[in-house]
């Protein structure tokens, strides 16, 4: 009967430890960067992460870029939630995207490759 329980148990714990959670919209998460105090490190860390995924991404496209910063162009924290903040503000479906995505519309907005 032990053994049982024990099984049982772990099972609930895994099935609700690895169910699937949506990322938060941009909005959300600039709320509660914007709340969150001491704690700004920690929301810096998550969209620098986010923001370095989309530069390695575009590195290794070997076709057409989608986004040009330019020259060797090191974006600062602060600079990336600014540049999600502004498109949020201008672009409801944006702010109501999910995190990542909206990051990369934000950069894309802000750094287009011209079409010549």
């Amino acid at each position: 009967m032990r053994r049982w329980l024990a099984l049982a148990g772990f099972v609930a714990v895994m099935v609700t430890a690895t169910s699937a959670r949506a990322e938060m919209a941009a909005k959300l998460w600039l709320e509660r960067y914007d709340a969150a105090g001491d704690g700004k490190p920690v929301y810096e860390i998550q969209i620098r992460s986010i923001e370095n995924g989309i530069s390695w991404v575009q590195a290794s496209l070997k076709t057409e870029k989608t986004i040009c910063p330019p020259g060797n162009l090191v974006l600062q924290d602060k600079q990336i939630v600014s540049i999600l903040r502004e498109a949020s503000r201008r672009n409801p479906d944006i702010a109501d995207a999910p995190l990542g995505a909206a990051l990369f519309y934000s950069l894309r907005g802000v750094f287009p490759c011209d079409k010549r």
